[in-house]
């Protein structure tokens, strides 16, 4: 199995840099090697399902794995991702239409939401409960709560306001706090997830983001994925990106290839906004990736803006949602969002894509 290993350092200008090469090393999960990419081999693999039906199993999957409230994920890391993991979770649960919730569902889905609500600090959040609050996760927890109706307090956008650096970019921590340097420093997921839970036009996070989001390997992102960054810039809910900013998301996309189920619902998000007649291709491919369970192989690997995996990356080139939650979110969210249009072609009447910012400041 090939392996993306992520080797950060700074350049003479103090610039933090992330090289990606490639390793022929045992992926270490409980999927089989050939369920990674495509789906499985036949005992692995699920009956084929049509769009709904793949829907209504991941999320049967996705309820089933909520413990006490909440989901844990990346067990390599402990639970040191409990809020993070959730908040992003009920991000994308956020973007289903009710009419794929049944009473069971809503019932777990109350219980995920009073859960995130109070895992934070009196001012904001934290990767798990009882740390210090970061603005990546306090974002995501901001637009899920958000999204479910729920009070946000001011402190929390104030946290984010906090965090935005020199360069327009978002860093996970302000330069205030504690944390490490390299934790301080803009990351692209970082900003776009704190442009919307802000929700207010921003055209020097803008600037950043269009200065980035080309790049490979992913900059300082939390996850690595070439096409989960592009997805949350066209998905964005606050404004419209400028068209150079998505021009460059529309370069990206041509240079697509098979790969993960969690790149691949990226992708699907991706194409379905700009309007790309492949998306149809695209949602077949991963539904077939869908196992038995109603999950999809583990793939959404964590990048090394998250603290402890520039530590243990090391020994762990790739650490995966081993519990499947995150790709498996992903994926559903995914192709619910493709069947919401279906028949999608090139040149559909489909509304462009939000933008990301246009004129104004925080």
């Amino acid at each position: 199995m090939k392996r993306f290993v992520l080797r950060s350092h700074y350049s003479t200008d103090r610039e933090f840099h992330v090289e990606c090469f490639v390793t022929e090393e045992q992926l270490n999960t409980t999927v089989p090697e050939s369920d990674f990419y495509q789906g499985g081999t036949p005992e692995h693999r699920a009956e084929s399902r049509s769009s709904a039906q793949a829907i209504a199993a991941g999320l049967d999957f996705l309820f089933s794995n909520l413990k006490d409230g909440h989901w844990s994920d990346f067990t390599l890391l402990g639970n040191e991702l409990d809020v993070w993991v959730t908040a992003w979770i009920l991000v994308r649960l956020g973007e289903l239409s009710p009419r794929y919730l049944g009473s069971q569902h809503q019932q777990k889905l109350s219980e995920a939401i009073r859960w995130l609500s109070q895992a934070g600090t009196p001012e904001a959040w934290g990767m798990s409960p009882g740390e210090a609050p970061d603005a990546d996760t306090t974002a995501l927890a901001v637009i899920a709560l958000r999204r479910f109706g729920r009070v946000i307090p001011r402190t929390a956008l104030d946290l984010i306001r906090n965090c935005q650096r020199p360069n327009g970019g978002f860093s996970p921590y302000p330069e205030w706090s504690q944390a490490d340097h390299l934790f301080k420093l803009s990351a692209p997921d970082t900003t776009v997830a704190a442009v919307q839970a802000l929700g207010t036009p921003n055209p020097r996070a803008e600037e950043f983001l269009a200065s980035r989001v080309q790049d490979w390997p992913v900059p300082w992102c939390r996850l690595s994925s070439r096409f989960h960054l592009c997805a949350e810039i066209l998905g964005s809910e606050s404004s419209t990106a400028s068209w150079p900013l998505l021009h460059k998301v529309s370069q990206l996309m041509s240079y697509y290839a098979r790969e993960s189920p969690f790149e691949q619902a990226a992708y699907l998000r991706c194409a379905f906004r700009l309007q790309i007649q492949r998306a149809g291709i695209v949602g077949t491919k991963l539904r077939n990736m869908q196992l038995p369970d109603g999950s999809w192989p583990a793939s959404a690997a964590l990048g090394p803006a998250m603290p402890g995996v520039v530590v243990r990356h090391r020994r762990h080139p790739l650490i995966l949602d081993d519990k499947k939650t995150l790709t498996t979110a992903a994926a559903v969210s995914a192709l619910a969002m493709h069947e919401s249009q279906p028949g999608l072609y090139l040149g559909s009447e489909l509304p462009r894509p939000r933008r990301l910012a246009v004129s104004g400041e925080l």
